[in-house]
């Protein structure tokens, strides 16, 4: 029998995110620390066997702490410092990566509870990347900011049609209206930020750059 928590779980990894670690499970839905493990893992392993989630060892730098964006816009706000924020995103990386236990949805679930299923790890960049807009999905839900929004993962933006540079995230109105753009920078170089920044300016919403 699934729990509310069991099917939050699960629903946020349809569409939401990609994958969260097992160390992200524990301390938000359980007690944290050794013990909040141990409980993750066991649920997880139920839910396995419900055929819902799947697990995998993949190889993950360090979570950043993630406090605040780096750059907050908002139109008709000016041009932002591209090369002061690539300078920023690019110095913080500083640990190497480690084997981490990984969480994502299955093909069975996707087709239950709509959303998008996981569908491999492609690169380390992009695990790491993937696993940054998971804590940064976990910091909303933490601090309630959705402001009478849903959250909309990569996956689900890219399948509605848009195109250029999809960001990780959005915030969307129940009248289906994008109120606000995340993503996570990682180590962008200055053209990136700058393409980024003209997706956003050219549909006139708001972003976040973590």
């Amino acid at each position: 029998m699934m729990t509310s928590r069991d099917q939050e779980l699960v629903v946020a990894l349809c569409g939401a995110v990609r994958f969260f670690s097992l160390e992200q499970l524990a301390r938000e839905f359980w007690t944290g620390g050794a013990a909040g493990k141990r409980q993750a893992r066991k649920r997880i392993s139920r839910l396995e066997g419900y055929g819902f989630l799947s697990t995998i060892q993949a190889l993950v730098r360090p979570l950043l702490p993630l406090e605040n964006p780096v750059l907050v816009w908002a139109p008709p706000e000016r041009t932002p410092d591209f090369a002061g924020v690539s300078r920023e995103l690019r110095r913080r990386w500083k640990e190497p990566a480690n084997l981490a236990e990984l969480i994502h949805a299955t093909p069975r679930a996707q087709r239950i509870f709509g959303g998008i299923a996981y569908r491999g790890v492609k690169n380390l960049c992009q695990t790491t990347h993937d696993l940054h807009v998971a804590e940064i999905f976990l910091r909303y839900r933490r601090q309630g900011e959705w402001a009478g929004c849903v959250w909309v993962g990569e996956d689900e933006i890219a399948r509605s049609g848009d195109t250029g540079a999809v960001p990780d995230a959005a915030l969307r109105s129940a009248a289906g209206r994008y109120k606000r753009f995340i993503e996570f920078g990682g180590a962008y170089a200055e053209d990136r930020v700058a393409h980024f920044h003209e997706h956003c300016l050219d549909r006139q919403v708001p972003y976040e750059l973590w």
